[in-house]
């Protein structure tokens, strides 16, 4: 957004396009997603969770996960089975605990990606909490 002959500020949408733009590269890796649903009035039945994941040419996993569900944080646990991943790099999440927030003017970092701890990868098993309505990126080495 922008101000006539002002300041500029980034839109929320902005930080999803940017991060899948910088990790999304690579093999697509084939996610199935276990989720619970919620009826929506015009597509019917809808999971509150989506994810995928990409394999990049180093060898490194990102998965990118959407929590849809307006009030409960979500569980996430991906099977890695034989990717020969150790580590999670990183974990951010694009959320805030008013979901009209937006970045404006007067606050134009009011919502952008913020660390989330407690994510870990155990014997090739990742676990994180996603929080309500969120944009995740959980990198893994």
């Amino acid at each position: 957004m922008t101000e006539p002959g002002g300041p500029a500020w980034r839109q929320t949408t902005f930080f999803p396009f940017a991060q899948a733009a910088r990790y999304g590269r690579g093999q697509v890796l084939d996610v199935r997603v276990d989720s619970p649903t919620y009826e929506t009035k015009k597509f019917g039945e809808t999971d509150l969770l989506h994810a995928t994941a990409v394999r990049g040419e180093d060898g490194t996993v990102t998965v990118f996960a959407v929590n849809r569900s307006r009030t409960d944080a979500l569980p996430l646990e991906v099977a890695l089975n034989g990717l020969d991943l150790t580590r999670v790099v990183e974990h951010s999440a694009l959320a805030d605990a008013d979901p009209d927030a937006r970045n404006t003017l007067d606050a134009p970092e009011r919502v952008t990606p913020h660390t989330v701890d407690g994510t870990a990868l155990q014997d090739g098993t990742l676990s994180a909490a996603l929080e309500p309505l969120s944009w995740n990126v959980i990198r893994l080495a």
